[in-house]
């Protein structure tokens, strides 16, 4: 069995400011349309590779 190789799309800067987490990791929400919430892993780029 072949392992593959790990890909690391992801280098963080160790002086880099911390964003505030203003919502508190609390994700619930008295009504609708009051907390939004999203991410993205990678974007896809042409020639195959990713951003």
């Amino acid at each position: 069995m072949r392992l593959r190789r790990r890909h690391r799309t992801t280098v963080a800067d160790p002086a880099g400011v911390k964003t505030p987490d203003l919502i508190g990791r609390d994700f619930t929400a008295a009504e609708p349309n009051r907390r939004y919430a999203g991410g993205i892993a990678c974007l896809p780029l042409g020639g195959g590779k990713f951003l």
